[in-house]
C-alpha cells in the first residue's frame, strides 16, 4: 500500500508522545532533554531488519502503519 507524509507524522507524533510520557512519569522531579524525532529515526532503522516478533514490536512501538513495498 502507499505511505503517504501524513502517516508518518502521525506515527512520529504518537510516538514521541509516549516517549515523552514514559521519560517524564520516570524522571518527574528531573530536567530532561530528548529528542522524540531522533529516538524514533534511530530506532526505525531497526525495523527494515526485523521479522516476526521483533518487526511486530517495533511496529507498535513506533506507531508505524500498515505498509507494503508492493
Amino acid at each position: 500500500g502507499s505511505l503517504t507524509a501524513d502517516d508518518v507524522a502521525a506515527a512520529q507524533t504518537a510516538f514521541g508522545v509516549d516517549l515523552l510520557q514514559e521519560v517524564c512519569r520516570d524522571a518527574a522531579d528531573q530536567d530532561v532533554l530528548l529528542s522524540p524525532a531522533s529516538a524514533a529515526q534511530a530506532l526505525s532503522l531497526l525495523y527494515p531488519a526485523g521479522a516476526g516478533p521483533t518487526a511486530d514490536a517495533l511496529q507498535d512501538l513506533l506507531h508505524l502503519p500498515a505498509w507494503s513495498p508492493e
